[in-house]
């Protein structure tokens, strides 16, 4: 690989007269196991994939339900009378279905690899399709009438 890179600074040099500016400068890096583990990962697509169903699903159910319960603990605000808060959290299990802005985040961050933007679609449209199921098999449990006794 350093003879490629001599080879593409000779080039330049003769071209231009300017062997490399400073920020141009690459720098060989020796990876750990673990890095190398975790690049192949990275690179194979399947955690990628992983990584937006756990984003759209958890992360949008965490961060509604603990924004909502953030407010509701002090007092800063009141659910309404016939809201309960595990109907909070159902919505926000909802919430993961929305996907547009994550693929246009995958078609700007991927262009370059098709088969790497081809895992994060797929990754987000199921995470769409897990986060709304869930969100209904919540809200139908969570809603489901008390009998009462008389």
């Amino acid at each position: 690989m350093n003879d490629m890179n001599e080879e593409k600074n000779t080039d330049k040099k003769a071209k231009t007269g300017i062997d490399n500016a400073p920020w141009e400068k690459s720098f060989d890096k020796i990876l750990t196991p673990f890095e190398e583990f975790i690049h192949r990962q990275a690179t194979s697509g399947l955690l990628l994939m992983a990584m937006a169903v756990l984003a759209l699903v958890l992360g949008k159910f965490i961060g509604i339900t603990g924004a909502s319960w953030l407010v509701l603990k002090p007092g800063v605000a009141v659910l309404s009378k016939d809201t309960r808060f595990t109907q909070i959290a159902g919505v926000s299990l909802l919430a993961g279905i929305g996907f547009t802005m994550s693929i246009f985040v995958a078609q700007s961050g991927f262009a370059h690899n098709a088969d790497l933007l081809l895992m994060a679609k797929t990754g987000i449209l199921f995470a769409s399709l897990l986060a709304g199921i869930s969100g209904f098999i919540w809200l139908y449990i969570v809603n489901q009438p008390v009998e009462s006794k008389g």
